[in-house]
């Protein structure tokens, strides 16, 4: 019952499929990467807002102790003074809140690299884009390059080739199989003792359509898996 045909297919989709897995595998790897280099935007970007709020908070810090010191004088409004102090004590929650979703990125990192979470991690945030895009310049990628080195599509792709295999092969299965008997003839009376080689074709006359159907199946899927 074996078919050469069916076997040569069989051999190309296990091909396919490792070529799948590779990919696929890389492909978890440049998400992986990916999600890294995010992480490390945000806390570059955090830092940067951190930065200029502390920088708003001695600003506000100034106006605050310069108000006092006019109150001292008996020429400060009250009010006016309340309202400065507010508003410093606003931005500097404000400071606090940013560096809470700093620390939330930094410890999300350190998930992502397997680091130690209890250790700290040096970071340098500055450059970051430039360190992320390691001098890539967006503008000047054409879209046939953005398809070629696209991981998502490439399995897609793959994934079609599979599928027309699977069509080859369901077409393959209404051909003859061919058959191959060897036989080792020894001590036989009315016989030549030898090998005899005989050769021919098998095929199966009635299955009820089975053969059709699988044919229909796998050309849906066919059209289902196009890109």
């Amino acid at each position: 019952d074996w078919n050469p045909y069916l076997a040569l297919l069989k051999i190309k989709a296990g091909h396919i499929l490792v070529d799948i897995a590779k990919t696929s595998h890389v492909s978890k790897i440049a998400e992986d990467t990916s999600t890294i280099a995010k992480t490390f935007y945000s806390i570059s970007m955090l830092e940067r807002s951190i930065r200029a709020q502390k920088e708003m908070v001695a600003l506000q810090r100034n106006k605050v102790n310069y108000g006092k010191s006019l109150g001292e004088q008996g020429n400060a409004d009250e009010l006016e003074l309340r309202g400065m102090e507010n508003s410093l004590r606003g931005m500097q929650i404000q400071v606090r809140s940013l560096k809470n979703r700093r620390d939330e990125e930094i410890a999300a990192l350190k998930r992502l690299i397997g680091y130690p979470p209890d250790h700290h991690l040096p970071l340098d945030t500055r450059d970051a884009v430039k360190q992320i895009l390691g001098g890539f310049n967006g503008q000047t990628v054409t879209f046939p390059e953005i398809q070629a080195n696209n991981l998502l599509l490439k399995i897609l792709a793959k994934k079609e080739q599979l599928q027309s295999n699977y069509v080859t092969g369901a077409y393959v299965s209404l051909l003859p199989r061919p058959l191959i008997l060897f036989e080792d003839v020894q001590n036989q009376v009315d016989r030549t003792s030898g090998f005899n080689l005989a050769l021919g074709v098998d095929y199966t006359l009635w299955d009820g359509f089975k053969r059709v159907r699988e044919i229909k199946r796998q050309k849906l899927n066919s059209r289902l898996a196009e890109i």
